[in-house]
C-alpha cells in the first residue's frame, strides 16, 4: 500500500450491537421471570436459583456493555493504513507495522480470530480500553493475546501481511 491510497476502514455494526444489547436484556428477563415466577418450581436456594441469579448478573453485564459501545463507540473501529493498524475496541493508538513481529489465526467456537504478536514495548506504550484490559487475562489462558507463539507465525518483511 502506498502512502497516497486510502486507509481500509472497518465501521461498528448498530444493528447488531442493538441486537446483543436486546438479547441480552431479554436473557434477563427470562432469568428473572424464572427466578421470581418459578421459585417453588425450581426450588428456593437451590443450586439451579443461584445459576439463574447468575445469568441475570451476566446477562445485565453484557446488556450494559453493548448499550455502551452502542451509544459510545463513534466512527470507525478498525483502520489498516499503510503505516500501521488502529482497533479503536483495544487502544487508541495505531500499531506501526514495524513493531508487530508475527501474524496467525485461532479459531474459538467457530470464529476466526486474527492475533498479532506487538513488541513487548509497543504494547506497553499501549493505552488499553477498559475492556481490553479486563479481557487480557481471560484471552491469555485462551492462547489468542498475541504471545502465544502457538497461533502466530514469524512475518518476513511486512509486505506478508
Amino acid at each position: 500500500m502506498t502512502s497516497s491510497e486510502r486507509p481500509i476502514v472497518f465501521e461498528q455494526s448498530k444493528i447488531t450491537q442493538l441486537g446483543f444489547v436486546l438479547g441480552s436484556f431479554a436473557f434477563v428477563a427470562v432469568c428473572l421471570y424464572l427466578a421470581i415466577f418459578m421459585k417453588e418450581r425450581i426450588g428456593a436456594g437451590s443450586f439451579k436459583e443461584f445459576m439463574i441469579w447468575c445469568g441475570v448478573v451476566f446477562f445485565s453485564g453484557i446488556g450494559v456493555l453493548s448499550l455502551w459501545r452502542l451509544l459510545t463507540l463513534r466512527g470507525p473501529v478498525l483502520i489498516i493504513t499503510d503505516t500501521g493498524i488502529t482497533d479503536r475496541r483495544v487502544a487508541a493508538e495505531e500499531i506501526p507495522w514495524a513493531s508487530i513481529t508475527a501474524l496467525g489465526e485461532t479459531v474459538q467456537r467457530d470464529s476466526p480470530i486474527i492475533v498479532l504478536n506487538v513488541r513487548p514495548e509497543t504494547r506497553a506504550a499501549l493505552t488499553l480500553t477498559r475492556v481490553a484490559r479486563l479481557s487480557a487475562g481471560p484471552n491469555r489462558s485462551l492462547g489468542v493475546d498475541g504471545r502465544s507463539e502457538e497461533h502466530t507465525s514469524e512475518l518476513q518483511s511486512p509486505c506478508n501481511l
